[in-house]
């Protein structure tokens, strides 16, 4: 959590729900964090050690690898 808000990073390619997700979460007072593509998102994982949790679309899940984010 950064300032008592908890930090959330997004992981989404469709611009439409990328926008959704982050005016949602934003509403209920989360930090959101954006990446469009795995590359996107191990840059900003390994840049910001206060992200609290990660949402991602399923079809991106398996180009993870989940063992950098444990």
């Amino acid at each position: 959590m950064k300032n008592g808000k908890p930090v959330v990073l997004v992981v989404e390619d469709h611009g439409g729900l990328q926008a959704e997700y982050k005016y949602r979460l934003e509403t209920i007072g989360c930090e959101v964090l954006q990446a469009y593509d795995v590359s996107q998102t191990y840059e900003i994982f390994e840049s910001r050690k206060d992200i609290d949790i990660i949402v991602t679309e399923g079809c991106l899940v398996h180009e993870l690898d989940t063992d950098v984010f444990l």
